[in-house]
């Protein structure tokens, strides 16, 4: 029996508005708010001391039923601390070092978006200033967009390793002038539920230099095609470090079949060509370890979550030139495949067969536009049409071009990419038999 679902998300969005890069929110003149001044007690703080220092510890607790959250700010007694503690966010001190707020909160989900706002309480400029979570164990409880992972806070009674977000997160500089204020949101996953939800932030920051540790690692990318049992793609990843002195880095891909990869650096990006041996198709978090050569032999890590392709090289042939065919008729030119793009789209596709469910937004919550910025996409104007149930490439071609909406996206002037996705419903799947069909757009 013929099955048709389909869904449209148009949008028109520079790429700048979707970033959350910390810009300072609130303004502020030192009339306003007086810093500490040089002689003030900064509890043990030795300005002459270049490293990292814990500003301090924050207790949050976030009621799902109520959709509040809450805090409390506390000295930073850590049994198992590595740094020296500095300087702590507790009154009186500092009374508006930090602010805690819940923007979005969905128990349906399990989802939540916090917005941290922190401000900097010296007279001394900071570096890679850092809301380092730490989730007790036995806590289903993520961060979904984290800048790293680090291992220089494990605690006993924590997951390891801990996600972090970092505030102020400008290139080169990452710099926290005196006084400032930035806002970071957090991005949060739990189990659907009105479970009340804690966790624990420190907070961190390099007084008054660098502190050497690897600062970020981002902009994945994932081009060419993990095919089932085998093909090849080029991972890279941009890796950042203020004193530019990264001993390594390192590429797990065991779930792939293979075994520990080193990077290569070329042209300002840590790359190298991974192999599937293995790996079924479907999605698989391959970690990513950074290292710096500091006195305190911390790795700073990522999760990157790889794609690997069902080999329909027949469909997506003939889905393209469909596509192409349709603009022809209309006086438009031809749309080429983006690299990844075509990543970006078979990640839905293949997150939709896998969870079973049809929606532009993923269940954590994600996006289409949230998808293009994690495979690194790069767009002032996107679009995204999705489908289900179809059994061949001219169906959905010609379900999509019978709906205005989606039409408008195929036959869109200002869109030069395209990437395709395509997986396979399950047996049991409400839209089974056919398949899971994704174009994302770009100019």
């Amino acid at each position: 029996m013929f099955r048709f679902l389909t869904a449209l998300f148009l949008v028109l969005i520079t790429f700048a508005a979707c970033s959350r890069a910390g810009d300072p929110v609130i303004p502020i003149s030192p009339e306003d708010t007086p810093l500490l001044k040089t002689g003030e007690p900064l509890a043990s703080f030795d300005s002459t001391d270049n490293g990292t220092d814990i500003w301090g510890e924050i207790d949050i607790a976030w009621d799902r039923a109520s959709g509040e959250i809450a805090f409390d700010s506390r000295s930073a007694d850590i049994a198992l601390r590595h740094y020296k503690v500095s300087y702590f966010l507790t009154p009186p001190w500092c009374p508006d070092c930090i602010q805690v707020d819940l923007i979005n909160n969905d128990p349906t989900l399990g989802t939540a978006e916090v917005d941290i706002t922190l401000r900097n309480p010296t007279s001394l400029w900071a570096y890679d200033v850092r809301g380092v979570m730490r989730v007790p164990s036995g806590t289903n409880l993520r961060l979904l967009n984290a800048s790293g992972y680090t291992n220089l806070f494990e605690t006993a009674g924590y997951t390891y390793p801990a996600p972090f977000r970092t505030f102020a997160q400008t290139f080169p500089q990452h710099e926290f002038e005196p006084g400032a204020y930035f806002t970071e949101a957090f991005d949060l996953k739990a189990d659907p539920g009105n479970t009340p939800v804690d966790f624990n932030l420190l907070v961190t920051a390099a007084h008054p230099a660098p502190a050497g540790d690897v600062s970020g690692i981002g902009e994945f990318r994932q081009s060419g095609r993990l095919l089932d049992g085998g093909g090849s793609a080029l991972m890279g990843f941009a890796v950042e470090d203020l004193q530019d002195d990264i001993a390594g880095v390192l590429l797990h891909t065991s779930p792939l079949g293979g075994g520990d990869v080193w990077l290569t650096l070329s042209s300002g990006r840590w790359e190298a060509l991974v192999t599937n041996y293995t790996a079924s198709p479907g999605l698989y978090e391959l970690k990513v370890d950074a290292y710096s050569p500091n006195l305190q032999g911390g790795v700073t890590s990522q999760f990157y979550r790889a794609v690997v392709f069902h080999d329909l090289s027949e469909f997506r042939s003939q889905l393209l030139d469909y596509v192409n065919a349709d603009r022809a008729s209309n006086g438009l030119g031809p749309l080429a495949i983006d690299a990844d793009l075509n990543t970006t789209a078979q990640s839905h596709a293949q997150d939709m067969s896998d969870r079973e469910y049809f929606s532009h937004t993923n269940l954590d919550g994600w996006s289409p536009w949230d998808r293009m910025a994690y495979y690194g996409v790069e767009f002032s104007t996107a679009g995204e049409n999705i489908a289900v149930g179809q059994d061949t490439p001219y169906e959905v071609e010609s379900a999509w071009m019978n709906s205005p909406g989606h039409k408008a996206n195929i036959l869109n002037g200002s869109f030069g990419e395209i990437g395709l996705g395509i997986a396979p419903t399950q047996d049991g799947d409400m839209y089974a038999p056919g398949y899971y069909w994704v174009q994302a757009f770009t100019n």
